[in-house]
């Protein structure tokens, strides 16, 4: 694609009497204010007529009374249709998918020509004789002189920038303006007020804290200081094109650019937080003890608005009353309740973030013990003379807000409400830009990259266009945004996607995507604080959502992943931002993406991998199988070895746990509780009976400790009365420390939930085995859910001797079910209680039973035979097993050996 030159005519064209009529006597649809427009001047290309667009290309030419515009708007035309001539076809979907939706903000840039120490004056920009560029010192970085000498900003310290890190090349020298075009355009940009970009500190001040950044690993590209912003909001778009074009033509300028608006990336509920679930279905934060919670990490959420008095976001210390856990925004405007803007966005995030997990309220959060701050890149109507009133979008100006406090010029470290922001902190940037990530806007790259380079840990949503970010190209046509490519920048920020929440979490359809994404997570029914349409009253203190979604949803349980693994640090120096990236964003620890979706997202983080390659604390388990190293295992949780019963059958007889440490610490005060059921393919919560509980006993140290090794660590032995002993389904529920002991699920509903008895099968491994006999074995039960019916699939796995027979006894509501597919053909022959029915099972390894229902409550009592051959005897290895899968899931097994 053709790019336009600097020096064209095109930017040269002076505003005809049109272009400066007072603002006042425009109308409506002229302004690029999108809270101006009426609904039917919205950027879907669907809802806006050809006249209503903002390229000047597209208008129409009765739009304007400048011959030199209605020129330049036929020839831009002819140039669109040469350049769709020869783009590929990919190219020109993803250019036409959406448009650009803009501030009506222009960002400048200043060239080196220019002290950005100094105040600027419109007058200024068209300055002929401007002071000659300093020339960097021999030793040093050259854009942090000494006070009293000019800056030279480079973008970096070398004297030849590397590839990807220079400006854009300059075009051919600028031609003289005359003085009726200059006074032309100078009566028009004074209609335009100017204000330096940044405001929370002094340019003085930003030139410190990037000198401090320059050894770090994402050394400041240009210095935030030469940035200014500039309202042409009452000006048509046509017109802010043409000045964009002019000011990236004057020597005084480095860069302009239209802003693109800034927006939300959005598109006892504590059991129905899936994503705080083990791997692969949510980043497994309920598996962490309670030394993963986040304390002694803080975050700072960036955003526009806060219900901070919400009931799940308050602190009741002991002996006082309940207040508010985050303080007001450390800068900008809380935007709750102005106008029509309802805070709950940013609830929800907090929601998802520090929801307190002990008062019994909603939900809990990710790190409910991490510190909390807030800051808003809106302004409100109240705001000081110097900034813009009631205008959002202030990204790169809130970001150094925060940076100034992480590390001021002098003195020491302020508090932000309940935390104190310190290297190796969160900040969690909860805004797009015309729908991709915000780190497109030039400014607020250089302000992410400064948070970067200070040590904050930044967390920015992708965006939610459906973009391919690896195709996108800023306004000098350069692909940023494409990891490999010699025109890629890095703001060492953390990019998170959106997937769907089932399995296999396939890419989410309107998620941004592309190889700079670092990790995804759930990006629909994410159930949080805000809204209102779970419980409560909508907008109100008390509201909550089971529907929260976009990158929005997803960037806070990335955020809160790298607030558990700071927080596990809180006792030494904490992990640097390109680590903590390369943590989570590691393949070899997270979850992959679904296959049937295309377009990178990177990985979900999984924090148990995660913190056990980090090796940081105790984690106790029991193996679900005998190949269970604590990394690795089969995935049946229905055969764990480490449950043992010596003496069965005779009095006297006991049954211990053998406990393992995967951690880098020692596990104390462990103890263990025991529980028996029936034997059965689906064991549900109300077939649980407790048995008793007992400490693990060290061959040395006290009892209740586990030390780390991996080593088997055996229980006091808890015996069994007669009706105790098997044949029975075992298990073992592990605590210790000060993590909260494990629960049974609700057994009835409307308590129970479906997908919380599975959660917990997966994470507890139990013994359902019995002894292998020739003749009739253990009874055993076929179980429905208790909720509703489902339809499960069956396997029947055995292993015998030659010769061997196996039939199966069932209640002919469960024998008709069953005779499908291998057993189609199979005779059903009465039992010999006259009741139930027998079918003699085809000898196969494997015997597959499909789609088969079971009631609501379903309870059919089962028995398998084994009949021999003559002379054969069963031996170790023979077996057979009665597996029970929902949805290609295994939830259950009855295995004899």
């Amino acid at each position: 694609m053709k790019k336009a030159r600097k020096g064209d005519g095109f930017c040269l064209v002076p505003p005809s009497c049109a272009d400066l009529a007072d603002p006042g006597e425009r109308s409506q649809s002229e302004t690029n204010d999108p809270g101006e427009r009426s609904q039917s001047e919205t950027n879907d290309p669907g809802e806006r007529s050809q006249s209503e667009t903002n390229d000047p290309g597209e208008r129409s030419q009765s739009e304007t009374n400048d011959p030199d515009a209605r020129r330049l708007i036929a020839v831009s035309r002819t140039a669109r249709a040469e350049e769709r001539c020869v783009a590929s076809r990919h190219e020109l979907l993803v250019r036409r998918r959406r448009p650009e939706d803009y501030s009506g903000f222009i960002i400048i840039r200043l060239s080196d020509l220019f002290d950005v120490r100094r105040e600027l004056a419109v007058c200024d920009l068209f300055e002929k004789r401007l002071p000659p560029a300093a020339e960097p010192p021999a030793e040093g970085p050259p854009r942090h002189p000494p006070a009293g000498e000019p800056p030279a900003h480079r973008e970096v310290p070398a004297a030849e920038p590397p590839p990807g890190e220079g400006p854009p090349a300059a075009g051919p020298p600028h031609p003289q303006l005359g003085k009726k075009e200059r006074d032309c355009w100078l009566r028009l940009l004074k209609q335009c007020p100017l204000r330096r970009l940044v405001q929370s500190i002094t340019p003085e001040q930003i030139l410190e804290l990037e000198a401090a950044a320059l050894a770090s690993d994402f050394p400041p590209r240009h210095t935030l200081a030469a940035y200014w912003r500039l309202d042409a909001r009452h000006l048509p778009g046509r017109l802010v094109k043409k000045m964009v074009r002019l000011l990236n033509d004057l020597p005084t300028v480095d860069l302009a650019y239209r802003e693109l608006a800034a927006k939300d990336p959005q598109e006892p509920f504590a059991d129905l937080q899936g994503y705080r679930d083990p791997a692969p279905a949510g980043i497994g934060a309920n598996g962490l003890a309670a030394a993963g919670r986040g304390a002694g990490a803080n975050v700072v959420d960036l955003e526009q608005g806060w219900i901070l008095d919400h009931e799940d976001l308050l602190a009741a210390p002991a002996g006082g009353a309940a207040a508010p856990k985050v303080a007001p925004p450390i800068y900008g405007t809380n935007r709750h309740r102005v106008g029509a803007y309802r805070g709950d966005h940013g609830t929800a995030v907090l929601g998802e973030l520090i929801a307190d997990d002990a008062n019994r309220k909603g939900v809990a959060g990710i790190a409910p013990a991490a510190g909390a701050a807030v800051v808003s890149h809106y302004h409100g109507a109240g705001a000081t003379s110097g900034q813009f009133p009631d205008t959002n979008g202030h990204v790169a100006d809130a970001v150094v807000a925060v940076v100034a406090r992480l590390r001021p010029p002098r003195g020491p470290l302020p508090k932000i409400g309940s935390a104190t922001v310190a290297p190796g902190d969160v900040l969690l940037i909860e805004v797009q830009r015309s729908f991709k990530p915000t780190e497109v806007d030039h400014a607020d790259f250089d302000a992410l990259r400064l948070a970067s380079a200070l040590g904050l840990v930044v967390v920015e949503a992708a965006g939610n266009g459906h973009v391919d970010l690896d195709l996108y190209e800023d306004e000098t046509g350069r692909l940023i945004l494409r990891r490999g490519h010699p025109d890629f920048r890095d703001s060492g920020a953390i990019l998170v996607g959106a997937a769907r929440s089932e399995l296999p979490h396939e890419r989410a359809v309107f998620s941004n995507f592309g190889s700079r994404l670092d990790c995804w997570a759930w990006g629909d029914d994410v159930v949080t604080a805000g809204y209102g349409d779970l419980a409560g009253t909508a907008n109100g203190t008390d509201a909550y959502t089971a529907t929260f979604g976009g990158t929005s949803a997803a960037a806070p349980i990335v955020a809160g992943a790298a607030l558990v693994v700071q927080g596990l640090y809180a006792d030494s120096p904490p992990l640097p931002p390109a680590e903590v990236r390369r943590r989570l964003a590691d393949a070899a620890t997270g979850t992959r993406q679904g296959p049937r979706v295309p377009g990178c997202i990177g990985v979900m983080p999984d924090l148990a991998a995660v913190v056990r390659r980090l090796g940081l604390y105790a984690d106790v388990y029991l193996r679900a199988d005998r190949g269970d190293d604590g990394f690795a295992s089969s995935g049946v949780t229905s055969s764990t070895p480490d449950l043992v019963v010596e003496g069965a059958g005779a009095p006297g007889a006991t049954i211990q746990a053998r406990l393992r440490n995967r951690g880098s610490a020692d596990a104390s005060g462990v103890r263990v509780t025991f529980y028996r059921s029936e034997l059965a393919t689906l064991t549900l919560p109300g077939m649980w009976r407790r048995l008793g509980r007992r400490r693990p006993d060290p061959p040395a140290g006290p009892r209740g400790r586990v030390p780390r090794g991996n080593l088997a660590v055996p229980t006091v032995p808890l015996p069994l009365g007669a009706e105790q002993q098997p044949p029975a389904c075992y298990l073992a529920l592990v605590d210790f420390g000060q993590q909260p002991p494990p629960e049974l699920p609700p057994a009835r509903p409307p308590y129970f939930r479906w997908q919380d008895f599975l959660r917990f099968n997966r994470r507890h491994p139990r013994r359902n085995v019995a002894r292998l006999a020739a003749g009739a074995l253990p009874v055993f039960t076929v179980a429905g859910a208790p909720d509703r019916e489902r339809t499960f699939d069956f396997e029947i796995l055995q292993s015998l001797p030659a010769g061997a027979t196996l039939e199966l006894t069932a209640p002919p509501a469960l024998a008709g079910r069953l005779r499908r597919g291998p057993l189609r053909q199979a005779d059903l022959k009465p039992a010999a209680n006259g009741t139930d029915l027998k079918l003699t099972l085809p000898r196969r390894p494997r015997l597959v039973l499909s789609r088969v229902r079971l009631g609501r409550d379903a309870v059919h009592r089962c028995t398998l035979t084994v009949s021999l051959a003559a002379g054969a005897t069963l031996a170790v290895g023979h077996r057979v097993a009665v597996r029970q899968l929902f949805a290609g899931e295994e939830v259950g097994r009855v295995t004899w050996e």
